[in-house]
């Protein structure tokens, strides 16, 4: 496509491929994509389909007539194409005999040597958004401090039904704006500004169970990250035509700058056991995490 021309792919290929045009032209190819997965977690197996449609390139050209005696003909363009799809979802689920994911945030409160205290502290009883996951879950009740250091699940009961749900979805697009021109129908050149567009978002979470459970019926862990960015870059080239059946083409596309924005946010939803412990709320969030 380098030196072929006279395909929309040029603007973001090689934009002297625009000057091959000796009509103007609209494109459109659409995108389904359907996923299967599954997914192993102790011993049981989950299965998931999922299918989605997008836009994989749109697009326009409009050739025009050149001016004096050279320039043959001239031809700009604007397009979108989808560099990347994360479109994916899984799930998983198993009956866990040993442990609970509330171990987990008592093994790294343990490791942090923390107090009860801090972990207080850690806590805006005003905006009630928890600065990290470790004081979330103490503020949710899942972990307790023990005599002499360290802390605990507060629900110790097996089995533990768990099941996760893991969500992606976004894209990497880029809309590309090209002009270029033949000369004497041999040489062609043009350049392109592409505008990258980043969107990115996945959804996790974690519910679990508890049959025989003394504190907590159940609750559920989750995370969201968003991601956003928008990005430049820039493509010159130009092609040759030797003969009717000889075409040399090249091309040189710029590095893409671009600014990402991430926003990571976790939070817990938990429905305790009868007259286990007073809760203004059933849900708790910590700060958004901005980078």
């Amino acid at each position: 496509f380098t030196a072929l021309g006279g395909d929309l792919s040029s603007s973001y290929i090689n934009p002297a491929g625009l000057g091959f045009y000796n009509k103007s032209e609209f494109t459109i190819s659409p995108i389904i994509t359907t996923t299967n997965t599954t997914s192993n977690y102790i011993d049981n197996s989950t299965k998931l389909s999922a299918s989605n449609m997008s836009i994989g390139q749109i697009g326009v050209v409009f050739s025009n007539r050149g001016v004096g005696t050279r320039k043959k003909r001239t031809a700009w363009s604007i397009s979108y194409n989808t560099l990347a799809n994360f479109n994916n979802d899984y799930s998983y689920s198993g009956s866990n005999k040993r442990s609970s994911i509330s171990d987990y945030f008592a093994e790294r409160a343990t490791q942090r040597g923390i107090s009860s205290e801090n972990l207080n502290e850690e806590f805006n009883t005003t905006t009630r958004l928890a600065s990290n996951t470790t004081a979330l879950a103490y503020q949710a009740y899942l972990i307790d401090p023990i005599q002499g250091g360290g802390y605990l699940a507060s629900e110790l009961s097996t089995p533990v039904d768990q099941k996760g749900n893991v969500s992606e979805s976004g894209n990497l697009g880029q809309i590309n704006v090209g002009y270029g021109i033949n000369y004497d129908d041999k040489t062609y050149i043009g350049a392109s500004l592409g505008i990258q567009n980043l969107n990115y978002s996945q959804l996790t979470d974690l519910t679990e169970k508890f049959p025989n459970g003394v504190i907590f019926n159940g609750f559920t862990f989750g995370d969201e990250l968003l991601v956003k960015g928008t990005g430049l870059n820039l493509t010159v080239g130009a092609i040759m035509k030797l003969s009717d059946n000889i075409r040399v083409g090249a091309n040189i596309t710029s590095p893409t700058s671009m600014r990402v924005n991430e926003t990571y946010t976790s939070y817990v939803a938990y429905d305790q056991k009868p007259n286990t412990f007073e809760s203004d709320e059933q849900e708790l969030f910590t700060v958004p995490n901005d980078f």
